[in-house]
């Protein structure tokens, strides 16, 4: 198990943590906590996540590929 943190930058908070919690439960993680922030360039999400480390490249790889996401990184 790894636990990880992704943060999304997007312009708009609607729907948003569910729509980022579908990928993260898809690729078998399970959300720890979060936080949505109002920043200066849109809204920013951050999440904690804990999973299998398998599983870690195809969630990243869905995020990569979200179109609600300006920016994001996960560490």
């Amino acid at each position: 198990m790894i636990e990880l943190e992704i943060q999304g930058l997007s312009p708009t908070r609607e729907g948003l943590l569910i729509e980022v919690g579908r990928f993260v439960m898809a690729n078998g993680f399970t959300l720890q906590r979060q936080r949505l922030v109002q920043d200066h360039h849109g809204i920013l999400l951050t999440m904690v996540v804990r999973g299998p480390s398998r599983g870690r490249k195809a969630l990243e790889a869905a995020l990569g590929a979200y179109e609600r996401f300006i920016s994001f990184q996960m560490f």
